[in-house]
C-alpha cells in the first residue's frame, strides 16, 4: 500500500487526540456521527486525496479484524481495549464505518 506509514500517522494522531479514554465525556456515542464526519475530514486533510482509498481500504480491513495492527495501535493510542467488551468494539466498529462513509463522501 502506497503511503502506508502517511496513513498510519494520521490515524495515531485522530485516535491519540480525539478518542482518549480519559477526555470522552459520558455519552460521547451520541455524537459517534458527528466527530466520524470531523475524524474523516481531518484524516482526509491529513492523507491527501491521493490517498483517500488506501486509507478507505485499510480502516475497511482492521474494522472486520479485532486482531488487525491498526486496530491494536487505535487501542494504544486511545488507552482503550475496543476488542474486550462486545459492546466497545461495536461502536468501535461503528465509528470506523461512519468515517469511512464519510471519506466517500470526500472523495467523490
Amino acid at each position: 500500500m502506497k503511503n502506508n506509514t502517511n496513513i498510519e500517522e494520521a490515524l495515531k494522531q485522530e485516535f491519540g487526540c480525539y478518542y482518549i479514554a480519559d477526555e470522552l465525556l459520558e455519552g460521547w456515542e451520541d455524537s459517534l456521527s458527528q466527530m466520524a464526519w470531523a475524524s474523516a475530514s481531518r484524516l482526509g486533510d491529513q492523507v491527501g486525496e491521493n490517498h483517500i482509498q488506501d486509507l478507505i481500504q485499510l480502516l475497511k480491513d482492521a474494522r472486520n479484524d479485532p486482531n488487525h495492527p491498526v486496530i491494536q495501535m487505535i487501542c494504544d493510542e486511545t488507552l482503550i481495549d475496543w476488542i474486550d467488551e462486545p459492546r466497545d468494539w461495536q461502536i468501535l466498529q461503528n465509528l470506523l464505518d461512519m468515517i469511512v462513509i464519510n471519506l466517500k463522501q470526500e472523495a467523490a
